[in-house]
C-alpha cells in the first residue's frame, strides 16, 4: 500500500485506519510435531483404509506430497 501511495495510485493507504481498530491477537499458536519422513508411508495407507471420504483421502495424500 505504501508504494501505491508512492506511485499516486490511492491518496491514502487504509490499512493505517484499520490497524487502529484491530487488537493483537493473544492467542498463542503451538505447531504440532511433523510425523517422521520414515512414518509416512504408514500413515497414508492407515487413511486408505480409513472409513473417511475418497476426497478426505486424496486431500491427505496430496498434502503429504
Amino acid at each position: 500500500m505504501h508504494w501505491a501511495v508512492a506511485m499516486e495510485y490511492r491518496p491514502d493507504n487504509p490499512c493505517e485506519r484499520v490497524a487502529a481498530t484491530l487488537r493483537r491477537q493473544q492467542r498463542v499458536v503451538r505447531h504440532m510435531r511433523a510425523l517422521p519422513h520414515a512414518e509416512v508411508a504408514e500413515a497414508v495407507a492407515t487413511v486408505r483404509a480409513s472409513g473417511a471420504t475418497t476426497a478426505a483421502k486424496l486431500a491427505f495424500e496430496f498434502l503429504c506430497c
